[in-house]
């Protein structure tokens, strides 16, 4: 595969996870008061392991890869990125809790070096810093609360756990398929979830339709997002990467203006042509993912 073709290849899958996962945070806003947090993610990682089982049965694929001790680190980091940010919806506006979430990417540019190996380049890091600040321009509030609690330091827990998984990913992405990389992630993530679901106090399971609806529009809707992302990121560096994994900011804020009659501010339009622009120019760049995205493949 030529390094122009890869590079779209890579970029095609991006942002088929940034929607899948933009979606993903609609059915999750959407079904909260038919689930709880543990409802939703045991729901989540069961379904998404059976999704995934079937699914690597019928394309012959190996389940259990290689590097497992990798594999599991990996699913417990984005396990705990779940839950905290969950958790920091409930502490602070969800607007501050997205925007420290957003940071994830600086976090991958500066762990990329370190375990995948692959430095951030000098005409990178103000297209990384371009796609953050367009994320705030979406998300940022009219004015701050009254000051931090718990809730911050989650979401930004949060943002570093995700950076941290993207580049786990990259090396993953080497020796395993995607769906095993997902897969191990539902098994840890189930794991951690089913003591705190059976100690709570309400119902195991959905006590309605809508809730049951909900449930596996996210798990559906999130092993997408994460096995388009494995898939994306073996060709595609994480720095260059993130730009366009933050479409599924401006996937949601699309929804909330079209659907939900939200306003339409300048902040919004000035912040999707920063992430759209910069994504697009971290894949473009010279010296970049043209050159370097089929190094893998």
């Amino acid at each position: 595969m030529s390094p122009a073709r890869s590079s779209l290849v890579g970029a095609v899958w991006v942002v088929a996870a940034a929607l899948s996962y933009g979606a993903t945070n609609i059915s999750i806003k959407l079904s909260g008061a038919y689930l709880t947090v543990w409802q939703t993610a045991l729901g989540r990682f069961l379904l998404g392991a059976v999704l995934a089982y079937v699914l690597a049965s019928r394309l012959g694929l190996d389940l259990w890869g290689r590097r497992r001790g990798i594999l599991v680190v990996h699913g417990l980091t984005l396990t705990g990125a779940f839950l905290l940010i969950i958790q920091a919806m409930r502490l602070i506006p969800l607007s501050e809790a997205m925007i420290l979430f957003s940071v994830w990417p600086v976090f991958s540019s500066l762990l990329s070096p370190w375990l995948a190996k692959e430095p951030t380049t000098r005409r990178e890091w103000p297209l990384v810093a371009g796609v953050v600040a367009g994320t705030a321009l979406i998300l940022w509030p009219d004015r701050l609360g009254p000051g931090l609690n718990l809730g911050h330091f989650l979401a930004l827990g949060t943002g570093f756990l995700n950076g941290l998984s993207v580049v786990l990913i990259r090396l993953l992405g080497r020796t395993n398929n995607a769906l095993s990389i997902y897969f191990y992630f539902c098994l840890s993530g189930g794991l951690v979830c089913l003591g705190p679901l059976l100690a709570q106090a309400g119902p195991l399971q959905p006590a309605s339709g809508a809730g049951w609806l909900g449930l596996i529009a996210v798990a559906v809707l999130a092993m997408g997002g994460q096995v388009l992302t494995n898939q994306g990121l073996k060709y595609l560096k994480p720095s260059q990467s993130s730009g366009l994994l933050m479409i599924e900011v401006l996937s949601a804020a699309a929804f909330g203006t079209l659907v939900l009659g939200e306003p339409l501010s300048w902040r919004l339009t000035v912040g999707a042509i920063l992430i759209l622009g910069c994504g697009l120019a971290l894949i473009v760049l010279p010296g970049g993912a043209l050159k370097k995205a089929n190094q893998l493949g």
